[in-house]
């Protein structure tokens, strides 16, 4: 990362010292850290596997043999395989954007030393490289392995019938990051791996989706976005319980989930995606679901899991 002066003793003035800069966190650590990610996809891909529907295999055959850099790509590409090397360019433009969400959060988390503050960042950063990349790698696996086939797929069958192919991939991601930093603690288990799921989950709806945004001009967003907060809401539920947590929760609340609206934003419908499954649906009052969507917007994680909670009980999620 890069560092402030050494003169600089608590968050507040670490904040300060980074402000003007356009980085938070230099290449050459990033770097580090996608690296890392490719040789623990090979070294845990079979753990990976276990816990997160195969998609270990997957992953470990896609970075075999590669490495991985982080750079400024003049595209709206975040990652690109650099044509005659093993090397996986990674555009570095959206973990900046990261970046500065997670310096707004340090100056509210009330850390008192800077080296709480580096550590909160790095520990995020590398959480970021871990789903950002995972996510993106995935995506050759489901048939789409480059951004042209990405919007000819979007063309012929609609963004929203895509938007669960990013769902999918959300969901894999966040396993996998899950899986990754629960081995990092000792022992893993259902249990202790739903509580890193949850965190996936929370910060993916903190720092990523108000970076790409859902507006209401574009539904399979909102989509996708609705569909995470919805599944955040079960494994929160889930994990609030007490006793142990048994291999077929796991795998009921880890199963990637599909919002769609209608038009007017007054009905919702859900879906789980392996296995395809209807799960129900819900019609609301207009505007009823406007706060939902503000607080998507913002990334208020804290309330947007009351509301998923609430919603999921209405719409009968909670008792499957």
């Amino acid at each position: 990362m890069n560092h402030p002066e050494t003169f600089v003793e608590n968050s507040a003035e670490f904040v300060g010292a980074l402000k003007g800069r356009t980085t938070l966190i230099s290449g050459a650590c990033l770097d580090v850290f996608g690296n890392r990610f490719f040789r623990d996809l090979v070294r845990h891909s079979a753990r990976i596997d276990r816990y997160a529907r195969g998609t270990g295999s997957v992953l470990a055959k896609a970075v075999a043999g590669r490495h991985v850099r982080f750079a400024t790509i003049d595209s709206d590409c975040c990652l690109d395989y650099e044509v005659g090397t093993n090397r996986i360019v990674v555009n570095r433009e959206f973990f900046d954007q990261i970046g500065a969400r997670l310096l707004d959060d340090i100056a509210l988390s009330g850390f008192v030393r800077s080296v709480d503050a580096r550590r909160f960042v790095r520990v995020a950063i590398r959480s970021a490289v871990r789903m950002v990349i995972g996510h993106e790698l995935f995506h050759p696996a489901q048939g789409a392995p480059t951004i042209d086939v990405v919007r000819a797929a979007a063309r012929s069958l609609g963004w929203n019938e895509f938007a669960k192919f990013d769902v999918d991939a959300d969901v894999r991601a966040a396993l996998v990051e899950a899986v990754l930093s629960c081995g990092e603690y000792g022992p893993v288990s259902y249990g202790k791996i739903l509580h890193h799921f949850e965190d996936a989950l929370a910060f993916q709806l903190r720092y990523c989706v108000p970076i790409f945004g859902c507006p209401e001009s574009k539904p399979h967003k909102r989509s996708r976005a609705a569909a995470l907060t919805l599944q955040l809401g079960r494994v929160v539920e889930l994990n609030r319980k007490k006793g142990g947590v048994s291999q077929t929760e796991f795998k009921s609340v880890t199963m990637p989930l599909y919002v769609k609206f209608d038009e007017a934003y007054s009905e919702l419908g859900v879906m789980g995606l392996d296995p395809l499954v209807y799960l129900g649906s819900f019609q609301f009052d207009k505007n009823e679901l406007r706060p939902f969507f503000e607080q998507l917007d913002k990334g208020n994680v804290e309330s947007l899991v009351m509301q998923a909670i609430e919603l999921n009980t209405r719409i009968g999620l909670s008792n499957l």
